[in-house]
């Protein structure tokens, strides 16, 4: 049995500056066999969505302002807990 760990974003404020850390704290290397979620609780607005389009796609890329990219490997996942 894999061992799940799961990343919870309650507050959505700064969702990109979280959002960016959660990136790079979920890609971190690990030896053991695990899935890693970042789940998203609370209302989603349309606009923030679209811009996440790059990381729910095939390349999931996550690209920053600053132009960045941060790739989500492929042991990690996105969830969205919607009303």
């Amino acid at each position: 049995m894999t061992q799940q760990l799961v990343l919870l974003l309650f507050a959505l404020n700064h969702p990109i500056v979280m959002l960016s850390t959660s990136f790079r704290d979920i890609n971190k290397p690990t030896d053991k066999s695990e899935r890693r979620y970042i789940v998203f609780d609370g209302d989603v607005d349309a606009l923030w969505v679209e811009n996440m389009n790059s990381v729910m796609d095939d390349n999931r890329l996550l690209t920053l302002a600053n132009g960045e990219r941060i790739r989500l490997l492929k042991h990690c996942a996105l969830l969205f807990e919607v009303q």
